[in-house]
């Protein structure tokens, strides 16, 4: 199965993620730091990664949030870079377009929050399938 990061400042929802796709055989590292998020991934054992657009401390929004995640990986040199799943929950605000920006910056596909469990592991179990069978 897949190796997964999940980069994700709602600890609680990012553990009920994990767990989902714990149960379907996949690895998953969590994370809400940026440069733990770099530095997993620079190992190249990523395979896929779910990338929260707004990371935040408190209320407070953070420089290093999931476009900047997204806009780093694009560029490193890896041998195979992970398929870059945006997740926000701004994006049903129409005067944003939030994960267009995210996919403008490199995202593979967005999902946007709430997130349906089925639909995640869905989506993370077709892109694990689709990249066993490239290599």
């Amino acid at each position: 199965m897949a190796n997964i990061l999940i980069f994700e400042d709602d600890f609680i929802l990012a553990e009920s993620w994990q767990t989902f796709l714990v149960a379907e055989g996949h690895q998953v590292v969590l994370t809400v730091n940026f440069d733990a998020a770099m530095s997993t991934i620079q190992k190249g054992s990523v395979d896929i990664a779910l990338i929260d657009i707004f990371i935040r401390e408190g209320h407070q929004p953070i420089p290093k949030g999931g476009n900047k995640l997204i806009s780093s990986i694009q560029t490193l040199t890896l041998a195979r870079k992970p398929w870059l799943i945006a997740v926000s929950g701004r994006s049903h605000d129409p005067g944003l377009s939030v994960l267009d920006n995210a996919q403008q910056l490199g995202a593979d596909e967005y999902l946007k929050k709430p997130i349906d469990i089925q639909e995640l592991v869905t989506v993370v179990n077709r892109v694990a399938k689709a990249q066993t069978n490239e290599q």
